[in-house]
């Protein structure tokens, strides 16, 4: 069997695999591992990606840096997609005094409008992994 030959049918073989292959390409590339925060309603304006984890906490410094929304303007929220270690779920919470403190408010699923107690008012987040 020449080269050619050779190349010819690992060509062949890579196209029966393309579906699965793909497939799998474009579940990792919907998948999220960070919770995406926004300045006005329904997922819209600035926005930034905090990194997620096990347990992981963003104080107003680092809601001010890089270009991020700053202090007291969170109005939407997506929590990340990718179920968490082990198949957990995420539960996000935001704070409205910093470095976690103050009156608070949970969310458990991707949020177009954090509400009127909540629009506008966080000053920290906690991102928490947790079995659901």
């Amino acid at each position: 069997m020449t080269d050619s030959e050779r190349w010819s049918e690992e060509v062949e073989v890579s196209r029966e695999l393309n579906p699965e292959l793909l497939a799998s390409l474009a579940k990792l590339a919907d998948r999220r591992d960070y919770l995406e925060v926004f300045t006005e309603r329904d997922f819209k304006g600035a926005s930034q990606r905090l990194p997620a984890g096990a347990e992981v906490s963003y104080g107003t410094q680092h809601l001010k840096v890089n270009g991020g929304v700053g202090n007291d303007t969170i109005c939407s929220l997506r929590l990340p997609s990718d179920g968490g270690p082990y198949g957990w779920g995420y539960t996000v919470v935001l704070y409205a005094d910093d470095n976690c403190q103050g009156a608070s408010r949970q969310y458990r699923g991707d949020c177009a409008y954090v509400g009127d107690d909540f629009a506008n008012k966080a000053s920290s987040i906690r991102i928490y992994a947790m079995r659901e």
